[in-house]
Formats: structure tokens, C-alpha cells, sequence
């Protein structure tokens, strides 16, 4: 299929998804973020702004061209949509989404931000990034929720006061009760721009610890959540046991909570694999390799399990796994209940402003 072919297949596809949303007389609200691209965190986030607004119709809202394209069809603009959410993710960062955002502006819709992160996004991005195209955007949109601390301290610094922080979007999936824990332990690690010695470094610091663990009975249960997550962490299990298990590829919310609730920690890369892992009550070593990630474990109060990715230690790591094993179960619940106080917060944010 060639290019064009394809854009006007998805163009087709497209009109026929607004139209039936216009059948169901419901308000429509649309949505922007990186669903759909088969990274299980953007999903979550897709799927838990979905369940917030039950009585709503949520779309994605696409790039500026196709809008101003479906605007012509009655299929877009401020008499097709309520408004627009900037979801979740660290969208609040340079390259694709400020275009994004200004075109919905431009149309004249109210846009309005649920749990977004600020900042550098990931691996792609410096760990310092320009926000400063922000600045104007943000003062246009006038119910701005953020993921944490750092994104508010950010959105400061940049001159803008009216923003609160509601907690990452993923946590309004927040389920009702821990599982007790078993001698189980969840994997991630995420592929990089790193080098070979980077990856060295990361490995040799936590091998020593999590092969004792396995030496000791401990059942390691390796986990992606895209696919490129698989290789790195294929080639960790094979330092961790002599019969690793295949990687789980994990595509949906409910398959991970059905992998890590038994578990008694979580450790990953992945930004929401610590994120479901609360979700679950589940205490989650956060391997931490962009501001994104200290500013969700600051906002749960987890900060101590936080280890920044580019000074890892052997020595930092053996003490955040003993730090785990001598807290009593109740930590999970404890987890829980601060996530069921974000997910509140969510919801009543959404409730005054919907």
C-alpha cells in the first residue's frame, strides 16, 4: 500500500468514526496523546481517560491538517467538539505536541490538560529540553492538571501560576484492594540511545542483588511494555537465572495488573510500569532515566525508591531492595490509598471543569 493510499484509507476510516460519534448524542471531547502506537503506558493513559469521562465521547484529535480537513465535513472545530484534553504522557515538551495544541486553539475549543507531564519526554529528548513555546499556549488554556511536583515547579518557572498537580492520568486506574504478596518480582528495562558500556554499568549494578534473589527462590517474571523493550530485558534475565522465562509482552492494563499484583516489587525502566505498579499496590523500584520519573515518585511519596539511571550503583541498588524487604505488607496498601487520593483528585477535577 503506498502512502497516499494509506492516508486516505485512515482519512476514510476517520470520518466514519466521527460520524458515528455525532449518532450517539453524547458530548464529544477529544484527546491528545500517543495512543495507539503500542507502548503500553500511552495506552493506559488512553484507556483511564476514557473511563473518567463515561457519559462523554472521547476521540483522539489529530494533527493540524487533517482537523482543518475534517473541519470543512462538519467533523471538527468548537461545534464538533466540547473541548480538547492534552492527556497524558509528558506532552508538555518541544517537537510534535505544541502544534497539536495550537491548532486546536486556533480553532476556537477549549483545551484543557488532565495529568500531563513537563519536560523531556524520553530517551529521544535531552534531559534539558526548551519550553518556552509553551509559555504562550499554556496561557490560553485555563484548567491546566500536572503530573507532580517537578511539572508544577516547571510551569512556574515559565511564568505560569494556574496549574495544579492531579496525579499521572494512569492512576484513575487505580484498583480496590492490594494481593498479598508473593516471592515474585517484576523485570523491565527499556532500549536506549545508550552505549554498550552504559548498559554494563546498569546491568553490573543490578545483577549481583536480583541473582541472589533468584538463587534464594524468588521467581523474576520479565515484562515489556513496547516492543523494544524485549531484547534489553531478554539479555538481563539471561545474567539473573540460567533458565530465564520468555518476556512477557504486555499489551493492556488488565494484563499487567494480572502479572504484577501477586508480585512483592516491580522494578523498571518504564515510567508506567512504576505507575500500574502503585495502580496495583504494588512498591515499585523506579530506574529513573528523565526528570518525568522523580516527578511521579515524588508525587506518591516514593521518592526513595528512585534511582537515577545514569549513577546507578551495585551498593545503591543492593540497599533500595533491602529498604523492600524489610517493609511490612501494609506499605501496599499504603500505596494504594495515596493512589486512590490521585484518582480522586482526577475526578473531581474533571467534574468541575467538564
Amino acid at each position: 500500500m503506498t502512502e497516499i493510499v494509506r492516508k486516505i484509507t485512515d482519512l476514510i476510516r476517520t470520518v466514519g468514526v466521527r460520524r458515528r460519534a455525532l449518532r450517539t448524542r453524547k458530548p464529544i471531547i477529544g484527546y491528545i496523546g500517543w495512543s495507539g502506537h503500542g507502548n503500553l503506558g500511552d495506552d493506559a493513559m488512553w484507556e483511564a481517560a476514557r473511563n473518567t469521562l463515561p457519559n462523554h465521547v472521547l476521540l483522539q484529535y489529530d494533527a493540524p491538517q487533517r482537523e482543518k480537513l475534517l473541519a470543512r465535513f462538519g467533523l471538527s472545530g468548537p461545534r464538533y467538539f466540547r473541548s480538547v484534553i492534552l492527556g497524558g504522557g509528558t506532552l508538555i515538551s518541544p517537537r510534535f505536541f505544541p502544534p497539536v495544541v495550537e491548532s486546536a486553539l486556533d480553532q476556537g475549543i477549549l483545551v484543557w490538560s488532565l495529568g500531563t507531564g513537563v519536560g523531556s519526554s524520553g530517551f529521544e529528548m535531552e534531559p534539558d529540553v526548551d519550553l518556552t513555546d509553551w509559555k504562550r499556549l499554556l496561557s490560553q488554556i485555563p484548567h491546566l492538571g500536572v503530573r507532580g511536583p517537578r511539572s508544577l515547579d516547571k510551569l512556574s518557572t515559565l511564568g505560569i501560576s494556574h496549574s495544579v498537580v492531579i496525579g499521572d492520568l494512569a492512576l484513575s486506574l487505580t484498583q480496590g484492594k492490594p494481593q498479598p504478596p508473593t516471592k515474585s518480582f517484576v523485570v523491565n528495562i527499556a532500549a536506549s540511545d545508550q552505549t554498550a558500556k552504559e548498559e554494563r554499568q546498569l546491568f553490573a549494578a543490578v545483577i549481583p542483588t536480583l541473582s541472589r534473589l533468584a538463587a534464594q527462590g524468588w521467581t523474576p517474571i520479565p515484562v515489556a511494555m513496547t516492543d523494544s523493550d524485549i531484547a534489553p530485558t531478554e539479555r538481563l534475565m539471561r545474567h539473573i537465572t540460567p533458565a530465564p522465562t520468555a518476556v512477557r509482552r504486555l499489551a493492556t492494563s488488565q494484563e499487567f495488573f494480572e502479572a504484577v499484583s501477586p508480585c512483592a516489587f516491580t522494578m523498571s525502566v518504564r515510567l508506567h510500569g512504576a505507575v500500574l505498579s502503585c495502580c496495583a499496590g504494588v512498591p515499585p523500584i523506579m530506574l529513573g532515566y528523565r526528570d518525568k520519573c522523580l516527578d511521579f515518585m515524588e508525587s506518591m511519596e516514593l521518592e526513595q525508591f528512585y534511582i537515577p539511571w545514569e549513577s546507578i550503583t551495585e551498593e545503591m541498588f543492593a540497599e533500595k531492595i533491602a529498604m523492600l524487604e524489610d517493609l511490612p505488607t501494609e506499605i501496599r496498601q499504603e500505596i494504594l490509598s495515596r493512589a486512590h487520593i490521585w484518582k480522586d483528585r482526577q475526578e473531581a477535577f474533571i467534574k468541575s471543569h467538564v
